[in-house]
C-alpha cells in the first residue's frame, strides 16, 4: 500500500525526519539548501514549513514489527508516513532483531521514513536485560562512567562489543539501500535510563556516549547512510 499524508496525497518514497516527537514528525522551517547525500532529507527541505508527516512507533514485540502500524491502518484506513522500530533489550526481542530489520526494509520499499532506536542494556550488567534497576533503568557510578569512556577498559570493551552487534544490522540496511533515522540512547535529557545526561553531570559530560558517531561506522566499515537523531 502507498503511504499517504493526511490529505491522502502519496508521500515521496522515504522522506527523512529531522525531528520526531511522540510519533509526529515536525518539520522545522529550514531554508532551502543544496542537495544532500540523502534524497529523503532533500525532500524534507522541500516540504519544510508546508507539511507534517505522521508516524507510529512499533514497540514490542519485534516478532510482529508492524503490529502498531497495521493498527493505525485499521483505524484510519491509511498507513503512517514514518515507521519506527527498536533493537530492544529482552531476550525474545533481541532474538527477533532480524525480523524487525526485514520489516524496516519492507516499510522503506513501501515509502515510509525509517526510524530505529535502541533501548540498550547497561554494559555493567548482563544482556539480555529487563526494564528494571539492573537493566535499562539502572545507573552507573562516576567511576564507572570514567571507565566506560576510557578506551580499552572492561566496561569500554563491553559497550563496544554490544555496539558491534548493532552495527551488523545497520550495515545490512545500508547494503539494502535503506536510509535510517537512528536514535541510539534516546531521551538522554532525563534521568530514567543509565545513559541519560543526568547521570553524567558530575563528570562534566554533556552528551551520552555516541556509538553512532564514532564506533559504529568504524566497526563494520559502514558508509553511514543514516542520520543520528538526538532527542
Amino acid at each position: 500500500s502507498n503511504v499517504t499524508n493526511q490529505d491522502n496525497i502519496p508521500v515521496m518514497k522515504s522522506p527523512f525526519p529531522l525531528i520526531y516527537i511522540c510519533g509526529i514528525l515536525l518539520i522545522s522551517g529550514c531554508a532551502t539548501l543544496k542537495k544532500t547525500p540523502f534524497k529523503t532529507l532533500d525532500y524534507l527541505y522541500e516540504i519544510s514549513g508546508k507539511k507534517t508527516i505522521a508516524g507510529q512507533h512499533n514497540k514490542e514485540p519485534n516478532a510482529i514489527p508492524d503490529k502498531w502500524t497495521r493498527e493505525i491502518n485499521r483505524i484510519t484506513g491509511k498507513f503512517p508516513g514514518l515507521w519506527s522500530g527498536d533493537f530492544l533489550f529482552q531476550e525474545e526481542n533481541i532474538n527477533n532483531r532480524t525480523v524487525m530489520i526485514n520489516e524496516a526494509k519492507k516499510q522503506w520499499e513501501n515509502g515510509a521514513v525509517i526510524n530505529l532506536m535502541w533501548h540498550a542494556c547497561n554494559p555493567a550488567f548482563d544482556e539480555p536485560c529487563a526494564w528494571d534497576s539492573v537493566g535499562v533503568m539502572s545507573h552507573l557510578s562516576d567511576e564507572q562512567w570514567a571507565e566506560l569512556i576510557t578506551d580499552g577498559t572492561p566496561l569500554n570493551i563491553s559497550w563496544k562489543n554490544r555496539m558491534d552487534k548493532i552495527a551488523v544490522y545497520l550495515q545490512d540496511l545500508e547494503d539494502s539501500g535503506v536510509e535510517v533515522l537512528f536514535r541510539p540512547l534516546h531521551e538522554m535529557n532525563q534521568g530514567a535510563f543509565w545513559y541519560t545526561i543526568v547521570e553524567k553531570t558530575a563528570l562534566g559530560i554533556c552528551s551520552p556516549p555516541r556509538p553512532s558517531s564514532a564506533h559504529l561506522p568504524a566497526a563494520k566499515g559502514s558508509r553511514t547512510d543514516r542520520t543520528d537523531g538526538w532527542r
